[in-house]
């Protein structure tokens, strides 16, 4: 639990894992400018630091709102630097048109995880499942961050030989050597989904997108099976960017 919760801290102020441990021991002092924004973000009485009981106490009676609070935040997106760069609405597009995205998280001493995976949109929320082992449910914990790539239309174009003439130096990264090509980076936070309802419902959805012929089978095999052997994970968007460059 307590890593979860210095996981939420550092998220609001920055720091180090080690650095909060020692703060929420009182083997530290806390800055005056961090107690107060957490105590403003999330509640948390400046008067607990250093009491390492009475902050875990409050955090274990408050950690489903203060999870429920960041799933519900808003999205945001990088103010428009250019002429390619999408919207929010456009990058959505572009996810629902793709059939995979990439997941990637930082492995503490490991360098970072990367992993292709199926997935559905459901407004700024990605779904996905995976099996209860291995290194993506050991990594995917409650509010950890996960950024995920998605790139949808690609191409080449054809250039004749006077359109090829008429590029100088100057332009030919841009022009003779681009390509078309739209992608999507957004930054997540992931959550388990424990509520069985939730759960069987996402399988649905990521059914109907990816084998909408065996629905038919799909209460079947989501009750003998699938709930018993998978995680379902929601992927908040917090933060998303889209481009979109199209030469020709």
């Amino acid at each position: 639990m307590i890593n979860r919760f210095i996981e939420i801290i550092k998220r609001e102020c920055g720091g180090s894992v080690q650095s909060w441990y020692a703060k929420i021991r009182g083997a530290r002092k806390i800055a005056l400018k961090d107690a107060l924004l957490l105590q403003e973000r999330l509640g948390l009485p400046i008067d607990f630091w250093g009491d390492q009981e009475k902050v875990l106490d409050w955090y274990r009676e408050r950690s489903q709102d203060i999870v429920q609070k960041q799933r519900s935040s808003v999205v945001r997106t990088e103010v428009k630097k250019t002429e390619f760069d999408i919207s929010i609405e456009e990058s959505f597009e572009v996810f629902d048109k793709a059939r995979w995205i990439v997941c990637s998280c930082p492995r503490i001493g490991a360098g970072t995880f990367s992993v292709p995976l199926n997935f559905v949109r459901d407004g700024n929320v990605l779904y996905i499942q995976g099996d209860r082992t291995g290194t993506k449910a050991e990594l995917f914990k409650d509010t950890n961050e996960v950024e995920v790539v998605v790139v949808g239309e690609y191409g080449e174009f054809e250039l004749n030989k006077d359109e090829i003439a008429s590029f100088d130096k100057s332009n030919f990264v841009s022009g003779i050597f681009a390509t078309n090509y739209t992608s999507v980076i957004a930054r997540t936070r992931v959550f388990s989904i424990r509520n069985e309802a939730e759960k069987k419902a996402t399988l649905r959805k990521l059914c109907e997108k990816y084998r909408p012929n065996a629905l038919e089978k799909f209460e079947e095999i989501v009750e003998f099976e699938m709930l018993k052997k998978t995680y379902v994970y929601e992927l908040k968007i917090d933060q998303i960017s889209g481009r979109r460059v199209k030469i020709k």
